[in-house]
């Protein structure tokens, strides 16, 4: 259980199972998802248009010579981030289709979000299982199925928290330069990919060092290494933050944030609800939570459920002025860009994940010496949360592919023109 297979093997695994996951997407790759939240309602493709007409125009950008940068940075209030568009434009150019380029990034998010959670799991716990149970309920959570059903790269991107916090533990591990200059690039491409997802890091990263071990805050060869790989962070984004910030920020008063939180508690385990979690991994993690044991998951298995914590209480939005989030929001400039509390949803996705790895691990650890009766228990485990967390499509629109499901979006050769037709 303690093998890690091949690394061809597990990029198999997962390209399998972030197609398993997109389906309908993988299968219309010349078309763009949308979603449909009741019958008769019109079908959601909007954020999915906005960033093919930025796409394509990157594109020409680029057979004409120009600057996919300034392509970026004209409008950094909307949804152009530089680590999507370059990529993207590339794509478009290479391809011939716009659309086939923007689900292509769509599809590798979704291959990224398996990899990078079993990594970060494996590196705590190095049981393969565990890992690759933790990057199954990742992978395929309704928040990612919910934005990319929706064509929304941004937050499809949520490959980057269980990446930088595998980043983050090999660094506690060996505090060297080159681990310290990897962990500030990926900070960096954060910024470049969503400002939402970087001012959660900016929030979580300090809470995780705090929680996890307080006197690894007073090493010197960590102090430094934590350092550079803040400056590191800091170079690399300041130019685009700079621009950013100059052009003003689209911002949302308290009251509008409170419109997009969680409003129920039972969002968390419904089993379509946009934050839904799943019971069996909630079990999971109370048991890693609260399972006394000095092994040296200790640590991060209390880190992990801090970041959890914060993560749902934040998700509830600014409910008075004592909540944290109405502290943040007029203390903290950078806040203002939050804009959706319900967005803490995706930290707290890759904690409960994480802790449901750490609990299976333990789980596995505990029924060591009864070989059969572990075996029934981790199958029962994993068969129980595949069937409240189902993987394929029903939750792009819980309903069968009717006609109009899908959407055509042309998007021809002036920047301004986007038309879309119903299929």
């Amino acid at each position: 259980m303690n093998n890690v297979p091949r690394p061809a093997l597990l990029c198999a695994v997962f390209a399998l199972l972030a197609c398993a996951v997109t389906y309908p997407l993988v299968c219309s790759m010349d078309q763009l998802l949308g979603r449909i939240t009741s019958p008769g309602e019109e079908i959601d493709v909007g954020d999915g248009i906005a960033f093919l007409g930025y796409a394509a125009r990157a594109s020409r950008a680029l057979t004409s010579g120009g600057s996919v940068w300034a392509v970026s940075i004209e409008n950094p209030n909307f949804t152009a981030p530089p680590a999507y568009l370059f990529p993207a434009a590339w794509l478009t150019r290479s391809l011939g289709n716009v659309i086939v380029a923007h689900n292509l990034l769509l599809l590798s998010y979704a291959f990224a979000a398996f990899a990078c959670m079993f990594g970060f799991v494996h590196r705590l716990t190095r049981d393969t299982l565990a890992s690759g149970y933790s990057a199954l309920l990742y992978g395929g959570c309704n928040y990612v199925i919910h934005h990319m059903s929706g064509g929304h790269a941004n937050q499809s991107q949520i490959y980057l928290f269980p990446l930088i916090f595998l980043c983050l533990e090999r660094l506690l591990a060996v505090p060297d330069w080159r681990r310290a200059v990897v962990l500030g690039g990926i900070l960096a491409l954060t910024a470049h990919s969503s400002s939402q997802y970087s001012v959660f890091v900016a929030l979580l990263l300090p809470l995780y060092l705090v929680a996890r071990e307080p006197s690894v805050l007073q090493s010197r060869p960590h102090q430094k290494a934590l350092l550079l790989a803040a400056f590191v962070a800091l170079l690399g984004t300041s130019y685009y933050l700079a621009v950013k910030f100059g052009a003003g920020t689209i911002e949302r008063s308290l009251w509008e944030n409170q419109q997009y939180v969680v409003h129920r508690w039972r969002e968390w385990v419904e089993p379509n609800a946009y934050a839904h979690v799943g019971l069996v991994p909630l079990g999971l993690a109370v048991f890693a939570s609260v399972r006394r044991s000095g092994a040296p998951l200790a640590g991060p298995t209390r880190a992990l459920a801090a970041v959890l914590v914060f993560c749902v209480v934040m998700a509830l939005g600014p409910m008075s002025v004592w909540h944290p989030y109405h502290w943040f929001y007029e203390t903290i400039p950078l806040f203002s860009l939050m804009r959706t509390p319900i967005r803490f949803v995706a930290p707290a996705q890759m904690a409960t994940a994480a802790l449901a790895g750490i609990g299976m691990a333990r789980l596995a650890a505990a029924l060591a010496g009864h070989p059969r009766a572990r075996r029934v228990t981790l199958a029962l485990v994993i068969g129980a949360s595949a069937i409240a967390t189902p993987l394929l499509a029903d939750r792009y629109t819980a309903r069968s592919p009717e006609t109009g499901r899908i959407w055509v979006v042309e998007v021809e050769s002036h920047p301004s023109f986007q038309r879309v037709t119903r299929r």
